[in-house]
């Protein structure tokens, strides 16, 4: 059949023209023609032969059935325009065939030119307003021109419905892909997820590399860069230096990417640059299949802009977790790492044997105190380093308090290791800010036997075994017993029952009598503190002192001592006896008290006894610990007429130049001294060097623990002053001296 002039004409299959063999790089638009009749195709492909829009070919598909049509649509998306005939295999194929398209293949972006040779069957204004077509054609009146301008505008109508629909999904993914990374707060999946997402914006293969400035803490951008991602071929590069990238193009893309700060197209390549505010920049390489368009250049854009925010948001994570896990100033695993790590292991192999060492360095306070904290800092650096490297892994090394580190050996390390070979480790001296520094430590040591314990509590073991281990000796190494939990239960115990105890002011104070040993006049008292848990039954003081020293009860329990002896001294003294003096024993921790020169005016005040009839025992291991302090506090005590005196004199340190500058009135030689003085001729030279020692210095000396007449005699013939003891008297309550303040001379 031919039609006149500019007629859409049909011609035999032999007939048709060859196809032109040019080809376009871009791929061409879909036509779908779905028409029984094989003449339809014919005629079709003949006046669409040299035809193009937008620089693209038309590749021309047929079917005869809408069963065809459909399983043809549904498994091919990329049709632009379906020419479609109404009578086929019934009067309303075609029609119906526009509903499912529609409806079940939910395909709202094909265009859709209905053509038909009996109109009757589907009336051009009832099937334009009652179906989602774009077109009526009738196959008899349609020229060429008009089918040229029919499908013209039919593919204009989709590119713009694709470019819409492209931006959409576009924007779904850019959306899709920031809320992905935002939540990666861990740098190494962030990389990851970063070139994830990139690849999967741009419908390519994961294949490419991302690389990143190294972590410093200058954010040059000369500094050494690493590939901290890659994909695909390009995976052997992965933590590798940008400069070990073979392929020159892609190290020129990545380098050009981060010293411009902007994305980089080639050929067929992109290479874009994320810049957070606060984060070193990153550079994405991606080889594309095809040129990007202008509306995915666009699009890409945004993606960078979030990615960039996503950037900085896992970067703040980083720091957060660096700060949460890591120690600032020597890198190493903080406490809660280590802890963390540890329970990895027992998580994962509660079978699994290992041990957990604790090192703490001793005397760094002076180091910080004496030489700065900069130095003290470098030394902690140093030693970190050492640690790190002696504990490598499988080990691992950790600071977990100020000087106090931390090291988990498994057992096969365990096996090999050695307390000495560590121990090695402090005895070269380090230099730090032009000291040279020797250092100790002190070693505490628990194992872990599978036997389903946490990792702090080991960890804590560890910690008791080296407390334990500087109370002893410091230098030293204990390992963890049971028997250091059950004395830390009980002394717990204690420090509970003594502040119950307290408060309820069941603690009491005893009197121990002190005499003249010139002419056996009584002098004065010692207050005691004594704890009575029964009828003639006490707590042992040298138990609840030390527990009140640990818990920081003894600042109350020292001043309620003070308080009571105050009290008892002014009541004595009111009944004749004005000379008779108080010794009061004073702590370590009360001297560093900021309220205790006050708290003690304010006694002296409120019980109004003579300040000159108190005297204050300090240890002599307390006035070596800070002489400054303790000479300014002294001072102020003594301003007020208060006396001091030194006890346990003579079991401290060898220099005695603090005996010069120290507002010091007595000497108390130790009991330790006395026990064996007459049958003991070293014992009877310390105590004999001692008297002298206060009679050159113009200092009163008093022995204690004096038990027997012959201990007495000879301190009376060393020229000894003063004596105290169970010969004397055992410590009473205060109506129990009655009757010998009775018959004394004060």
């Amino acid at each position: 059949m031919h039609v006149e002039q500019d007629e859409l004409t049909f011609l035999a299959e032999e007939d048709l023209p060859p196809q032109s063999d040019s080809k376009s790089e871009a791929p061409p638009w879909v036509l779908l023609v779905v028409d029984d009749d094989e003449e339809v195709h014919h005629a079709t492909r003949f006046a669409l032969h040299d035809f193009r829009f937008h620089e693209r070919d038309v590749a021309i598909h047929s079917v005869f059935t809408t069963t065809q049509a459909r399983d043809f649509l549904k498994s091919n998306d990329d049709v632009a325009v379906v020419l479609l005939d109404v009578v086929m295999e019934s009067s309303d194929a075609g029609l119906r065939l526009v509903g499912i398209i529609r409806e079940d293949l939910k395909n709202t972006t094909v265009r859709i030119i209905l053509r038909t040779g009996q109109p009757g069957y589907a009336p051009e204004v009832e099937a334009i307003t009652q179906y989602d077509i774009n077109d009526y054609k009738s196959k008899a009146e349609l020229t060429h021109t008009q089918f040229i301008s029919a499908i013209t505008a039919a593919l204009r109508s989709y590119e713009q419905i694709m470019t819409i629909e492209t931006s959409r999904k576009g924007l779904e993914m850019v959306i899709s892909a920031s809320s992905n990374l935002l939540v990666k707060r861990n740098m190494d999946r962030f990389y990851t997820g970063v070139l994830q997402q990139v690849c999967a914006f741009l419908h390519v293969q994961e294949e490419g590399l991302l690389c990143a400035a190294a972590r410093s803490n200058t954010p040059e951008r000369n500094a050494e860069i690493y590939v901290m991602a890659a994909a695909g071929s390009l995976s052997r590069y992965r933590g590798q230096p940008i400069s070990e990238i073979s392929e020159a193009p892609i190290r020129a893309a990545l380098t050009e990417a981060l010293r411009s700060g902007e994305t980089c197209y080639g050929e067929a390549t992109v290479t874009i640059c994320l810049e957070g505010q606060d984060s070193q920049p990153v550079a994405v390489f991606v080889a594309t299949p095809r040129r990007l368009t202008a509306i995915d250049k666009q699009l890409l854009s945004v993606l960078v802009s979030n990615m960039s925010l996503g950037l900085d948001n896992a970067s703040l994570f980083e720091r957060v977790r660096l700060a949460a896990y890591f120690d600032k100033l020597t890198g190493l695993p903080n406490r809660n790492q280590f802890l963390a790590k540890a329970q990895a292991r027992i998580r994962e192999n509660p079978s699994e044997e290992f041990h957990i060492l604790q090192v703490d360095l001793d005397h760094f306070e002076e180091i910080n105190d004496g030489l700065g904290n900069d130095t003290g800092d470098e030394v902690l650096c140093q030693v970190a380093k050492l640690l790190d490297q002696h504990f490598a892994a499988p080990c691992l090394a950790a600071r977990i308090a100020g000087d106090t580190f931390a090291a988990l050996i498994p057992q096969p390390i365990l096996a090999e290791w050695t307390i000495d070979a560590t121990r090695k480790l402090f005895q070269e001296t380090l230099h730090a800010n032009g000291y040279e520094i020797s250092l100790a430590a002190t070693f505490g040591g628990a194992a872990y036997h599978g036997d389903k314990r946490p990792s702090e509590r080991v960890l804590n073991s560890a910690g008791m075994a080296m407390k334990k281990a500087k109370r002893i000796r410091r230098g030293s190494y204990t390992v963890y017993a049971e028997q250091m939990e059950t004395e830390l239960v009980e002394r717990l115990q204690l420090i509970a029952k003594l502040r119950s105890a307290m408060q309820e002011n069941v603690l009491t104070v005893y009197y121990q009598p002190q005499f003249s040993l010139a002419d056996q006049r009584l002098v004065g008292f010692e207050a005691l503190s004594r704890w009575p848990v029964g009828k003639s039954q006490f707590i042992p003081p040298d138990r609840f002192i030390s527990a009140a020293e640990k818990s920081g009860l003894i600042i109350d329990l020292g001043e309620h001592v003070l308080d009571v002896a105050c009290r008892q001294l002014a009541a004595w003294q009111n009944t004749g006896h004005a000379r008779l003096r108080m010794a009061v024993n004073v702590s370590m921790n009360q001297f560093h008290h900021p309220g205790f020169v006050d708290a003690v005016r304010r006694i002296v005040h409120d019980t109004g006894v003579d300040p000159a009839s108190l005297e204050l025992e300090v240890t002599e291991s307390m006035v070596m610990h800070d002489q400054k302090q303790l000479i300014e506090q002294l001072a102020a005590l003594t301003e007020t007429g208060i006396k001091i005196a030194v006890d346990d004199f003579g079991t401290g340190y060898s220099s005695l130049a603090y005996l010069q500058e120290l507002p010091v009135h007595r000497l108390k030689i130790d009991r330790r001294f006395i026990e064996n003085i007459v049958t003991s001729a070293p014992d009877s030279d310390i105590a004999e060097m001692i008297i002298k020692l206060g009679q050159r210095l113009q200092l009163d000396t008093i022995a204690e623990g004096v038990e027997n007449k012959e201990q007495a005699k000879l301190l009376t013939d060393l020229g000894c002053l003063e004596v105290q003891g169970f010969f004397y008297g055992k410590p009473r309550p205060p109506e129990e001296w009655r009757a010998l303040l009775k018959k004394s001379r004060l």
